[in-house]
């Protein structure tokens, strides 16, 4: 999908629903006991998708999250807001990206899956020229209007030094109102990190162990 500039899509039922139909056409599968985890910013898209795909039975928010926009930096989520799209892209490529430095191909990779302009940007090795546009996309993944739907258990992960997304998986567990259990993994644990990079056996043992609980 990558290499043929497809995107990340914000709507994931329409994603996870044919997977689904894929696996109950096979006699290897237990249809009671199908589960789906969301790793980084697929912890939105897995709720989104819990909340209108009933045949689940379990559901990983790894880590809990809302809303994607919320993970970039305030002052741009700001400039974004202004009152048009000429005047955002004019300062944006006037007054921002010219002071970007270093953070260019960080940015350039952050944004390159919403959509084939910004993939383009990415392999041209410049961060993305329309902030307009990327806002208005990013602003799509999000899942606090749908999170109350989802009916089976749910696992929300949380991270004790989470720098993307501080303090949504807290927000997204007081929004469900499934079975759900929320788990913060720390810095003592070596699994303080958003998605636990340096810790990934502990992070998979508690996600795992949960599993075996809830679809036993």
């Amino acid at each position: 999908m990558f290499e043929h500039g497809i995107p990340f899509r914000p709507d994931w039922e329409h994603v996870i629903r044919p997977v689904i139909d894929h696996l109950l056409r096979s006699p290897l599968v237990d249809p009671d006991r199908i589960a789906m985890t969301g790793w980084s910013m697929s912890g939105i898209l897995a709720i989104r998708a819990a909340a209108f795909e009933p045949r689940l039975a379990a559901v990983v928010a790894d880590p809990g999250a809302m809303d994607n926009w919320l993970a970039w930096p305030e002052i741009w989520r700001r400039l974004a807001d202004g009152p048009d799209r000429e005047t955002v892209n004019r300062h944006w490529q006037r007054t921002v990206l010219p002071d970007l430095g270093p953070a260019t191909p960080l940015l350039a990779k952050r944004a390159e899956i919403f959509g084939p302009r910004f993939l383009r940007d990415a392999r041209a090795g410049r961060a993305p020229q329309d902030l307009w546009q990327l806002a208005h996309t990013i602003r799509r993944f999000r899942c606090d209007d749908v999170a109350h739907l989802v009916a089976c258990p749910t696992l929300v992960l949380g991270y004790e030094d989470e720098a993307l997304i501080p303090g949504q998986d807290t927000l997204l567990h007081d929004l469900l109102r499934c079975p759900k259990q929320h788990t913060v993994l720390t810095t003592a644990q070596g699994a303080g990190d958003h998605c636990a990079p340096m810790a990934p056996q502990v992070r998979n043992g508690v996600m795992l162990d949960w599993l075996e609980h809830t679809l036993a």
